[in-house]
């Protein structure tokens, strides 16, 4: 039998973030501050002010922030107090408290690993100071208190687990076994609490698919069966006398031993709940007492002392008495809940500086035809500028928009993707003229952690993800474009450019112009349609070759049936000029059909230079811009520097052919008719026609436009002069 031994994180419930935010923002998050001040603060650019500073927490507990740090970015005050400062989360003021030139609040984390992490924002404002409370202890003080120790780590990804976490520590695939070593405890005359959540991947006819043994200690403390592919969670209630003093372990045993070929069950998190003595160690104490006085041992008159029976409303406690060997202080609830640190043990966040934004999006006079929604990378403001001249020429006006400027309005300073729905939303709504067409700048990850080190590809700009039933979690850009969760219509034509750089991100511009300003050359009438090998997917891409024959296309049509080593006839077709690329069949993310007559890597072949096709790809995955490792057969082709396509219609994730054919048939309905002249509108056309059938909400949503929305549609000539 495998066995595996983990390491407890510690009392926070997110070792992750130390991880996570050394990468994503650096410094070094596993040592303890030697002050609340470890923060180096980056100006905002020369000639602009400073708005806030926004600080991302991503574990719970008291944040310290010190005057020279508000200093240096740049956030002007005059007594350091909460008469001139204010902390809020969400718009909504969190009390704080001042003490030896530092402030201090409670800041509780955000868990979903989908979205991004909890935003404080500190402003040179009125703020809400936290009250305080003298806590004399009036009689001999108890050292006992309830604790809770976690383990959660987060390096396995599985899109499938459909109740928001994804992220998961280890996989058990039985017959195997994991250790999760709690270490020491103290001991109390008190039974304990383990906590399980767990994720079981697979599911077959028989019954009982999943088997597992849970041990604390050498103590069988669970032994259960069940069925599916679902959630499940376990609370057991740990034995006194199974308890020991140091070197405790759970063991979860899957022994391999029903009826199936296989069980794996991935491990989300694990947690122990006991009483025992409260002892200030190398974190934050944090416990619950029903104790009228309370005695906490290796702690110092440097103590800081916070009531967290309600998070919302923290008290100070001063007037606490100093022990021989520690400190004591009256609790002020029944069953109250504490936190006692060093001033060193505060959580520290990442902290940037919001600038005064020269023109508020809410702004009334605010209006544009098109909106470039673009995240502050080097290079990508100047390099959209051909773009937006090329648009501004043909009758549209265009505003670029910062990201960080939509997080900051629209998020309160959070970077998540609900923002960047609000502000369209509010666009749509209150601008004149109201936007027609949304680009979004910039490639997305679902690792938006970078818990896996593997990661390569940045979330830029982040996308949202939908569960869905044959893929999980798959990306959907058409949500931003919508006005509630519920809502399938698309109230603008929405786009992205899914580049990671700025050199990227010139070969889509190049792309794009080059496609618009090239007129009734001969290759933009012809169209290579390539069909996977099983009859359904030949029928579909002959009923497409119809229809583009009825409206002046010249087709060539490529079936796996008739060739399996087609390979080079589509390389070939592509290099000599074709205004549309088609494929129906199975796909995946960077290949066409189980034989992978097409694939990411032929993208480099390509030498068809600026006779660009519009690639609709009626398939899977061929569209998986999220990927944070893996480049899809879409993105591919639009980077090729020497060829390659100008846009892509392309699935994030899995669907039935029969779900695809509909928003297919729409699409060039809208697109061949001329009621839609760009390829953003003939998409959003489509899916309108689609929203109100049920059974198309999974393709309205995963098929994006990779490319730009107001890109205008050659038809050729024979049918726009009507012959």
């Amino acid at each position: 039998m495998m066995k595996k031994t983990l390491i407890l994180s510690g009392l926070s419930f997110l070792f992750f973030v130390a991880a996570a935010a050394y990468v994503l923002w650096g410094g070094n998050w596993f040592a303890p501050p030697v002050s609340p001040d470890p923060i180096k603060v980056e100006p905002v650019p020369v000639g602009s002010t400073t708005s806030g500073m926004r600080m991302t927490v991503l574990e719970s507990g008291i944040v310290g922030i010190s005057q020279e740090t508000v200093k240096s970015a740049g956030l002007g005050f005059g007594d350091f107090s909460a008469e001139n400062l204010n902390v809020t989360r969400a718009g909504r003021p969190v009390p704080i408290h001042f003490q030896d030139d530092s402030l201090f609040f409670y800041a509780e984390a955000l868990t979903d690993t989908l979205d991004a992490p909890a935003v404080y924002l500190l402003q040179n404002a009125q703020g809400v100071a936290m009250n305080t409370r003298r806590a004399l202890p009036a009689g001999e003080a108890n050292d006992v208190g309830t604790r809770t120790l976690r383990w959660e780590e987060n390096n396995e990804y599985e899109e499938l687990a459909d109740e928001g976490d994804v992220w998961f520590g280890y996989q058990l695939y039985a017959p195997d076994e994991l250790e999760i070593p709690f270490g020491s405890l103290p001991i109390a005359n008190e039974d304990g609490t383990l906590r399980l959540r767990l994720w079981s991947k697979n599911e077959f006819p028989t019954d009982n698919d999943h088997h597992l043994q849970v041990y604390f200690n050498d103590t069988l403390v669970l032994d259960e069966f069940w069925d599916g592919a679902r959630t499940i969670s376990f609370e057991v209630t740990i034995p006194k006398d199974a308890i020991r003093l140091n070197n405790n372990v759970v063991t979860l045993n899957a022994p391999g031993d029903t009826e199936n070929f296989i069980s794996v069950i991935y491990v989300d998190w694990a947690e122990f709940e006991s009483k025992g003595s409260l002892t200030l160690s190398n974190e934050a104490l944090r416990f619950q007492t029903d104790a009228a006085d309370v005695r906490v041992h290796d702690a110092d008159e440097q103590a800081l002392v916070f009531d967290l029976s309600n998070p919302a409303a923290p008290v100070f406690l001063t007037g606490w008495q100093t022990t021989r060997d520690g400190i004591a202080f009256a609790n002020g609830e029944l069953d109250g809940e504490y936190i006692v640190l060093r001033p060193d043990q505060t959580v520290v966040p990442m902290v940037t500086v919001a600038p005064a934004w020269d023109m508020l999006l809410t702004d009334e006079t605010r209006g544009a035809d098109y909106v470039m929604i673009v995240p502050e990378v080097e290079g990508f403001a100047d390099t959209l500028q051909p773009l937006i001249d090329h648009r501004e020429a043909n009758g549209l006006s265009v505003a670029r928009v910062s990201l960080d400027q939509v997080y900051d309005e629209f998020g309160f300073g959070r970077k998540t993707p609900s923002a960047i729905r609000e502000f369209l939303q509010y666009a749509v709504q209150n601008w004149q003229p109201a936007p027609r067409f949304a680009l979004l700048v910039g490639d997305a990850s679902w690792d938006i952690y970078q818990f896996n080190p593997e990661s390569t590809n940045q979330n830029l700009l982040p996308t949202h993800q939908v569960f869905t039933e044959y893929a999980g979690y798959s990306a959907s850009d058409t949500w931003f474009a919508t006005m509630s969760d519920d809502d399938l219509t698309p109230h603008i034509a929405l786009g992205r450019f899914p580049v990671e750089s700025a050199e990227q991100l010139a070969t889509l511009v190049r792309k794009t112009i080059a496609y618009e300003t090239t007129d009734n050359a001969a290759w933009q009438d012809r169209a290579l349609l390539v069909a996977d090998d099983e009859e359904y997917f030949s029928r579909a891409s002959d009923e497409l070759s119809n229809q583009l024959a009825d409206n002046g296309f010249e087709n060539q049509k490529l079936h796996m049936t008739d060739n399996r080593e087609i390979r080079d006839s589509i390389i070939s077709a592509l290099n000599g000029g074709v205004g549309i690329l088609n494929y129906v069949g199975h796909g995946s993310v960077r290949v066409w059909g189980q034989e992978k007559v097409f694939r990411e890597t032929d993208a480099d072949t390509l030498s068809n230079g600026t006779q660009l096709p519009i690639f609709t790809t009626f398939t899977c995955l061929n569209g998986y811009f999220n990927h944070p490792s893996e480049d899809a057969l879409a993105e591919t082709l639009l980077w090729a520097d020497n060829g390659g396509i100008v846009a892509a219609v392309a699935p994030s994730g899995r669907s039935l052919t029969s779900q695809q054919t509909p928003l297919a048939n729409s699409f060039y309905e809208k697109l061949l008719s001329g009621e839609a002249e760009t390829l953003g509108e003939a998409l959003q056309m489509a899916k309108q026609l689609s929203a109100n059938q049920e059974y198309l909400a999974e393709v309205i949503h995963t098929f994006n436009l990779l490319g730009d929305p107001a890109l205008r549609f050659h038809r050729p000539q024979t049918t726009l002069n009507g012959q």
